[in-house]
């Protein structure tokens, strides 16, 4: 989470992985309905994306695409972990409104 959004990442294998963003739930509340409706924004990002974390404004994705044992697999191999200004995310998100 960072401010009021939620972001999950969904991966599918071969085919491109996804980051998913919702706005995040009053405290009180804390319930969530992660239907493609209730989504703000979402990136297609390259295959096998294994986690993601927020820290510091930051959100890092990692993928298991650069594991030993799919480097022989014709795919993307993203063998770094990539890192994203989150505040930049949401610029985007905003000028996806206008």
């Amino acid at each position: 989470m960072f401010g009021n959004y939620l972001f999950l990442s969904q991966s599918y294998g071969y085919a491109d992985s996804k980051l998913r963003i919702y706005e995040r739930a009053p405290v009180d509340e804390e319930k969530y309905s992660l239907k493609k409706k209730e989504e703000l924004k979402s990136y297609d990002l390259p295959n096998r994306l294994e986690q993601i974390c927020v820290q510091g404004g930051r959100l890092y994705l990692l993928f298991e695409s650069g594991a030993y044992a799919y480097r022989g697999i014709p795919v993307n191999c993203v063998d770094r972990i990539v890192t994203v200004d989150l505040n930049d995310v949401l610029k985007d998100m905003k000028s996806d409104e206008k």
